[in-house]
């Protein structure tokens, strides 16, 4: 009886069929766990950021449909820009691009919509120059402007 086998052409033939599978699929895995990795670093390199970033607030006041704001970073990162939630009688989000260094001051004077009407409180987020949104800081103490507000960095929604 004789034995037959399959040609050596054939086997290599299945050889590399199989190898690209085989290169296909660990390659395909092996992306998107390199692709995750990257994208948690990256977005985790923001949020340290925030661990740096120390918002002070240390002026808000109101005069009738303007707030004037004085923000202090004492971080050691810069703050990109400012979310700010303001509660009223309604409520309203103004977002202030402004760049605060280390240990610097800003004034701004923004706008609100006359709907809002006296303010309870504001909510203010600091964001990193990447964008990441770090921990809010709540102020509750908003008093009327005794001061002439006049025009300071001026933002409108």
């Amino acid at each position: 009886m004789k034995k037959r086998g399959i040609s050596p052409l054939i086997a290599t033939v299945l050889i590399v069929v199989f190898a690209i599978i085989l290169s296909t699929l660990v390659l395909r895995f092996g992306s998107s766990i390199i692709n995750n990795g990257l994208e948690y670093s990256s977005r985790s390199a923001e949020e340290l950021k925030c661990n740096n970033i120390k918002l002070d607030i240390q002026t808000i006041c109101q005069a009738k449909d303007l707030v004037r704001y004085k923000f202090s970073n004492k971080g050691t990162e810069s703050i990109g820009s400012i979310a700010i939630r303001l509660y009223g009688e309604d409520t309203d989000v103004v977002n202030i691009d402004a760049k605060i260094n280390p240990y610097d001051s800003k004034e701004y004077l923004t706008s609100i919509d006359p709907k809002i009407g006296n303010l309870d409180k504001i909510e203010v987020i600091p964001l990193t120059e990447g964008g990441a949104s770090c921990e809010a800081v709540q102020f509750d103490d908003i008093r009327e402007c005794k001061e002439n507000i006049g025009q300071i960095n001026s933002y409108n929604n």
